[in-house]
């Protein structure tokens, strides 16, 4: 979305025609910046979504429902307090910014009405989302801003609430922004008006040079004429709300002449389309990053205690060496001196004479038992490190599956079972004692020829989708000598055709590690044929009598149930 006034003052003014009147059903915070708003407006119920995130800001009605959490943060229960059961009275943009306010009416302690005002101020990093009583003072806000020498404006509960201060020229004042262009050449109109004018992201100021240069009005009076219509551009002729098809996603309040767009009804409905998207990406992206964390480090840890373990086993393989030289040295006391720093004996295991080192401070009998002692102790040793070697190396194995599975999560749902996988590898600290809440196992499912496909993308779905969906002659794949999904083909006993076989192929070619290669080796047998690995971590499995099909990676989103 363009972050302008045009585009927030457009998108207000569609918000007040919908809202205008409606009622105030609920009022819920799925996300620490973010707040959803139940709104009946005398036909159906809409849901009007407020978010400050500092990477995407907005405010539009949506479709997405989130899950809320058990406890309400302070801002929600000061809304609720005051708003709860409001009247939307208007929706509009104020300040000539970024600023959308919602005004209110609700009914106080005494059940006299009283005006309110919800402001959303969504500007990138300094978004905020504020309620102001009838004086316009400050109830609650999402964010607090305490004065200093720099900054004089103050959020804070019981202050009065002022918008952030504007010098820059408005662009809907069209004799002020002609006066001020007036000195610039053509070249300089852009920058001009994305720095110096207020209210216009580089998108619009494109948009509105493009406008005026195809009427023929590429003047300061033609500049300002189209800049004052788009400033109010929801009643003019140049509304046409668009969706930009070209990646990254956007959309526009206009026909934007700069990218491939498509036209859709109403601009809240570009929001919702973009923002869902965007948020979504945006939101497992954090929430993912201290998992990722955990996971590289108890990568690393495990790599380390792998080499050094491994040493010690190498170390343990010379215990025999010593016992052998301990016999040795026992069985020819007699012709050890005290004092001798070697000796030449015949080694009876290879029919050899050899020389052996002693230690010419202990005697003879004494270093023997020395020697007995070490080999007794490396031996045990070697028994206790090849046990904690095999271990670590099985943790690894299965801290790789992690990875591939965090890398492979697509919803909320996926990272939470991530991270419950984590949990239970203490990878992550445990939740406090309370109720637990069991995450809810959520597989792909398709249906191809009559023909059923469940497909888990991590160890907790695997886990799930091959041992309680899938039958034992149903057919198992997997991406061969690679982390990621396990893929069940529902079969009913019956041989599966050889097409039906290479697009469960490749899903689980997709939902891998390996998603990028154009063709992947993929494992296929009876799920009678699959075990639960010796390590006994969730998803991780061995199998046997397979064969290997090669297939390209492919989503087949279209097949999906």
């Amino acid at each position: 979305m363009p972050s302008d006034y045009v585009t927030l003052n457009a998108l207000a003014a569609e918000l007040n025609d919908t809202l205008s009147g409606g009622k105030i059903r609920r009022i819920c915070q799925p996300e620490k910046d973010e707040i959803t708003i139940s709104v009946y407006n005398g036909r159906t119920n809409l849901l009007l979504v407020i978010s400050a995130n500092p990477n995407s800001p907005r405010i539009h009605l949506t479709t997405v429902k989130k899950e809320n959490p058990y406890a309400a943060p302070p801002l929600l229960m000061i809304l609720r307090k005051y708003v709860g059961a409001a009247v939307i009275k208007s929706v509009s943009a104020i300040a000539n910014d970024r600023i959308i306010e919602i005004a209110l009416r609700a009914r106080n302690e005494m059940f006299d009405d009283e005006n309110f005002y919800l402001v959303c101020e969504l500007m990138g990093r300094y978004s905020n989302i504020i309620l102001l009583n009838q004086e316009r003072r400050i109830l609650d806000s999402l964010y607090k801003l305490i004065p200093d020498e720099k900054q004089k404006r103050q959020i804070m509960i019981g202050a009065k609430y002022l918008p952030p201060e504007q010098n820059k020229v408005f662009i809907g004042n069209a004799p002020a922004l002609e006066d001020a262009l007036r000195p610039f050449p053509i070249e300089q109109y852009k920058d001009f008006l994305v720095k110096q004018a207020a209210g216009v992201s580089q998108p619009t100021a494109k948009s509105i040079l493009q406008q005026a240069e195809n009427e023929n009005d590429l003047t300061p009076t033609g500049v300002a004429r189209v800049a004052k219509a788009y400033a109010d551009i929801y009643r003019s002729p140049y509304f046409s709300p668009s969706i930009k098809t070209d990646t990254p996603h956007d959309f526009y309040p206009y026909s934007y002449p700069f990218a491939n767009i498509e036209k859709r009804e109403s601009l809240n409905a570009c929001a919702d389309e973009v923002f869902s998207l965007a948020d979504k990406e945006s939101r497992l992206k954090a929430a993912s990053k201290s998992l990722e964390h955990a996971l590289r480090a108890a990568v690393k840890k495990t790599e380390n205690a792998i080499g050094v373990i491994s040493q010690k086993v190498l170390d343990g393989e010379k215990s025999e060496e010593i016992r052998v030289t301990a016999e040795l040295i026992t069985t020819n006391l007699y012709k050890i001196k005290p004092g001798d720093k070697t000796v030449t004996l015949f080694d009876y295991y290879t029919n050899q004479e050899r020389t052996l080192p002693l230690d010419p401070i202990l005697r003879p009998n004494e270093y023997a038992q020395k020697l007995f002692k070490k080999y007794q102790k490396l031996k045990r040793g070697k028994e206790i490190n090849e046990k904690l070697l095999k271990q670590n190396e099985d943790n690894l194995l299965y801290y790789h599956a992690l990875e591939t599975e965090l890398k492979l999560a697509e919803t909320p749902q996926d990272l939470a079972l991530t991270e419950e996988s984590m949990r239970e590898a203490g990878l992550i600290k445990a939740q406090r004692k309370g109720k637990k809440k069991e995450p809810q196992i959520l597989f792909l499912t398709y249906e191809k020829d009559g023909h059923k496909i469940y497909c888990g993308k991590g160890g907790l779905q695997n886990e799930y989708v091959t041992f309680k969906v899938g039958r034992e002659n149903d057919i198992w794949l997997h991406a061969a000598k690679s982390h990621g999904a396990h893929v069940i083909l529902s079969t009913e006993g019956k041989e599966p055709p050889e097409a039906l076989l290479l697009f469960a192929a490749e899903i689980a070619a997709y939902y891998s590690e390996r998603r990028e290669d154009l063709s992947v080796e993929v494992d296929y047998t009876k799920r009678k044929n699959v075990r639960r690995h010796p390590a006994k971590k969730v998803g991780l499995v061995y199998y046997t009598d397979y064969k290997t099909i090669a297939a390209r990676p492919n989503a087949h989103e279209e097949a999906k149930r």
